[in-house]
């Protein structure tokens, strides 16, 4: 990939699934202003496709790989595959200063009041939405650094919440870090889940965003 990514990308289509590279600026589906400018209006009007599902959703801001079913019998696997975290996400960011170590685990519960969400440390029994994830420190280049994130849960927000948290915020997340010029720092970067009627373990990988070297990142 050469340039920026301005419109969304098919990475794989057969009869029942198909995996888009979503640019950023795109909600995956409807918001309160309609279905207008979604992936999901996007999709609907390419040829060939009737039907169209999302068992998960990236950030409307974030861009990468986000998968649909095709066809009804996908569903139910689909469903499954998110519900039980047996597919697996990794996400590309660009934090605000260094984290310690070279990875680990970020565990949290999710409380939201109101359209306000905050995050506390895990505590079992405690209320909220679990949010786990695992994190590796790729690339240090002051004062930023490049992290992945695997996700095990799958929250609103989650990995922004979490890194904000975790006092690394995403760089340009105006919502939980600061409205630094370029946009939000974070990419779904690899996705890998069974194929919902064969069972054929799949995998897709995209490459950093070029759009990232303003920041030091990036092609």
């Amino acid at each position: 990939m050469n340039g920026p990514l301005n419109q969304p990308e098919v990475v794989f289509r057969d009869q029942v699934l198909i995996v888009i590279n979503k640019p950023p600026g795109m909600p995956t589906q409807s918001t309160r202003q309609g279905k207008e400018g979604t992936l999901e209006a996007w999709l609907e009007v390419q040829e060939g496709v009737h039907y169209t599902a999302f068992h998960h959703r990236l950030d409307a801001a974030a861009q990468g790989l986000v998968c649909a079913a095709l066809d009804r019998r996908a569903n139910v696997s689909l469903a499954r595959s998110f519900r039980e975290r047996l597919a697996r996400r990794t996400y590309r960011a660009i934090v605000h200063g260094e984290p310690q170590g070279a990875g680990g685990t970020w565990h949290h519960l999710g409380r939201r009041r109101g359209s306000r969400r905050s995050v506390v440390p895990f505590e079992a029994g405690a209320a909220g939405e679990e949010m786990l994830a695992e994190w590796a420190l790729k690339e240090v280049r002051s004062p930023y650094s490049l992290i992945e994130v695997q996700l095990q849960t799958g929250r609103t927000h989650q990995i922004r919440l979490q890194a904000s948290t975790e006092g690394h915020p995403i760089l340009g997340d105006r919502t939980y870090g600061f409205s630094e010029p370029g946009g939000l720092r974070l990419q779904a970067c690899a996705l890998q889940i069974g194929h919902p009627l064969t069972g054929e373990r799949l995998s897709w990988t995209v490459d950093l965003p070029a759009s990232w070297a303003d920041s030091k990142f990036g092609q």
